[in-house]
């Protein structure tokens, strides 16, 4: 679960510091908000109607990374 959350994060990093750099700050954190505000919905969708399995908590996590 650590590795799913953490390992996009060393692939993605040095694209995500490209992206801070050339693209407005608040603009980059509303977008990286809103979607984790997406992702935080569907675990719920999932929780609440049962359907949540380690699988898709580990999507979520490399989703989230």
């Amino acid at each position: 679960m650590a590795f799913a959350d953490l390992a996009p994060a060393v692939v993605i990093g040095p694209i995500g510091g490209v992206i801070a750099d050339r693209f407005s700050r608040i603009k980059v954190i509303r977008i990286a908000q809103s979607l984790m505000m997406v992702q935080a919905l569907v675990l719920f969708a999932l929780t609440a109607s049962g359907l949540i399995t380690i699988w898709a908590v580990l999507g979520l996590a490399l989703v989230n990374g």
